[in-house]
């Protein structure tokens, strides 16, 4: 038994069995993108690329205003499957477009945020670009 130089278009199965394999394929990962979420909300701009961003008053990715209809830990936003999506965490509530948002909520440029359920409660746009 002897180590001798390995062929690349050769393949070891075993000590007696050689297969022959062509030359190398190298794989490169494909990296898609994950576009800026923008969250508008009067004067204020808050931003992120990161998947699984927090959004609220507190020490969170995306700092909201500070005002009572919104909680220190409000959302988290996750890019999945092409799009972002938004989750509730806080027990203040949340809705996109008005439709109450209990669990995981998909969102589009455009789409509207309210940060509680008062009439009063701020309201985000969304900006994805």
């Amino acid at each position: 038994w002897a180590w001798g130089e390995s062929d690349p278009a050769r393949t070891r199965v075993d000590a007696r069995t050689v297969v022959d394999v062509g030359p190398a394929t190298v794989m490169e990962e494909t990296f898609t993108p994950i576009p800026v979420l923008r969250l508008v909300t009067g004067n204020s701009v808050a931003q992120t690329r990161m998947t699984g961003a927090r959004a609220g008053r507190g020490s969170v990715e995306l700092v909201l205003p500070n005002v009572p209809t919104i909680s220190r830990e409000q959302a988290r936003f996750a890019f999945s499957e092409g799009r972002w999506w938004v989750t509730n965490l806080g027990i203040n509530r949340l809705s996109v477009n008005g439709v109450p948002a209990a669990t995981e909520h998909p969102l589009s440029d455009g789409d509207t945020i309210r940060w509680g359920s008062r009439p009063d409660a701020l309201v985000s746009r969304v900006e994805i670009c």
